[in-house]
């Protein structure tokens, strides 16, 4: 559908271009014929009529998702291109440079000098589009627990935060066009931090299943000693452990917690945890929801959840991450908008860790109203087991070594990008008494972020710096 303009919708398009600039400080003003940013248009339009345009960047719109993607070479990694036209729309003529191609070898952008236009033959903001929304989650395959899976995006390496390399290609395109004079509009943490981190748990459980626990340490680890030793532990009640290993490091993270027992199995009572609460949040921890599946497509649960966690609290809580990772890209976001939390961190893979969304950094929500922030999980230790080929749920079996690699593959991406590293390490894994590992791979990763010099903050902190960071070049520029 076109509007009045000839545009393809208009808003997606004006939403892609904001989360782009609430990265590199470009900031884009909607005119008829384009959006317009330091002098350069941007021109996402059907066959535009090339006379008359000047200070251009045009891209054609291609809809359709090729499963067989292109390929280019940008910021020295090899990224696939899923949208693109048949044959290409544009060729160059004389006195017009070629400034990229495909790695097939077919003109991916050239510039016209003479009118200081450049011409795209592909689409990379449509990819955008649909990873930043969730849209590409319409009429998807889901797991057991409704659940998209990664299987089903179109970005098939989810190692590769696709959007911000596409970013990259856009900014440098611009930059051609119209460089910026203050060079460095673009997000930066405090302390010239080279990323940030937030270290989070989500708290499912504080005890242990006995029968699963008692036929692991029978049949599987063999020691009848080591079960009766822990008869009567509450080896899941880590925060205090978890407290100190952080503090020690000078660090601080979010625990986000269940509201409701209605759920598969039975689960704690909010009210039981008051004083650990209270005594997190009096040290400079951060309390956050953990929404049940139910509050991530009903307002009415989400709210009465939210209130009796304020109301254990004594305070406001600001930050959701749903359980399962529930989330329906219609309606999750605008529920939790409505109800006032000011960031959702639910974003990412149960089957493989990742970036979900295409981008290593936080970003606002798809929304025809309000605002939310989503800071994507990349990280969750359930995610690291399951792209290591393990099966367990409460043993890490999966080779250390490996997972490491898988970190740091992850950790290189978030650093080039000066990203956001969000963790979910579940409370119950610092149950030593299980496994030490858990415990030595956070350990490792926290040793890593200190030596990086990488800033670790609450998630509502990093939020909070984002929003400020935003509206402060808003007004810069008003």
């Amino acid at each position: 559908m076109m509007d009045k303009t000839g545009w393809p919708d208009t808003d997606k398009i004006s939403y892609v271009l904001s989360v782009y600039s609430s990265i590199y400080g470009r900031k884009f003003e909607r005119r008829n014929d384009g959006f317009e940013s330091d002098g350069a248009l941007v021109v996402y339009k059907t066959q535009p009529d090339r006379r008359g345009l000047r200070n251009a960047l045009v891209i054609l719109p291609a809809e359709s998702h090729r499963k067989t993607p292109k390929s280019i070479l940008a910021s020295g990694k090899e990224v696939p291109v899923y949208h693109y036209g048949d044959v290409p729309e544009y060729s160059p003529v004389e006195g017009e440079k070629i400034i990229m191609r495909f790695r097939d070898g077919d003109v991916f952008s050239f510039h016209d000098p003479e009118n200081n236009v450049i011409y795209w033959n592909a689409d990379l903001l449509e990819a955008s589009y649909l990873l930043l929304s969730r849209r590409e989650e319409a009429d998807s395959a889901r797991d057991e627990f409704n659940r998209f899976p990664s299987s089903e995006s179109i970005n098939q390496n989810q190692f590769l935060p696709l959007v911000n390399y596409y970013f990259e290609l856009l900014d440098y395109h611009l930059s051609i066009l119209a460089p910026q004079e203050d060079g460095e509009k673009r997000l930066s943490w405090p302390n010239s931090a080279p990323y940030a981190v937030c270290l989070t748990h989500d708290v499912d459980s504080i005890n242990k299943w006995w029968l699963k626990k008692a036929l692991s340490y029978i049949f599987i680890k063999h020691d009848v000693g080591a079960l009766l030793r822990s008869v009567g532990r509450h080896e899941h009640r880590n925060f205090r452990k978890i407290m100190k290993i952080e503090d020690e490091y000078g660090f601080r993270s979010t625990f986000f917690f269940l509201a409701i027992r209605r759920d598969q199995r039975p689960r704690y009572r909010l009210k039981s945890l008051k004083s650990t609460i209270n005594e997190l949040d009096m040290g400079g921890w951060e309390i956050g929801l953990h929404g049940s599946p139910a509050s991530a497509v009903d307002s009415n649960a989400l709210s009465k959840e939210r209130e009796k966690l304020e109301a254990v609290l004594g305070g406001k809580v600001e930050g959701i991450r749903n359980h399962y990772l529930a989330f329906d890209f219609e309606r999750t976001w605008n529920l939790q908008a409505k109800n006032g939390f000011s960031y959702d961190s639910t974003l990412g893979y149960s089957d493989t860790p990742g970036f979900r969304a295409g981008l290593s950094h936080p970003y606002p929500a798809y929304l025809k109203e309000g605002m939310i922030l989503e800071l994507p999980m990349i990280l969750m230790d359930v995610a690291l087991k399951a792209v290591s080929h393990r099966n367990s749920e409460e043993v890490f079996v999966s080779d250390k070594e490996e997972m490491k690699e898988n970190i740091e593959k992850l950790l290189s991406e978030v650093r080039a990008n000066k990203g956001l590293f969000v963790i979910n390490w579940h409370q119950s894994y610092f149950d030593e008494s299980e496994s030490a590992e858990p415990v030595e791979l956070y350990r490792w990763m926290l040793d890593r972020f200190k030596a990086d010099g990488a800033m670790v903050a609450p998630c509502r902190e990093v939020a909070y710096r984002w929003k400020k960071r935003v509206t402060k070049e808003g007004e810069k520029d008003a």
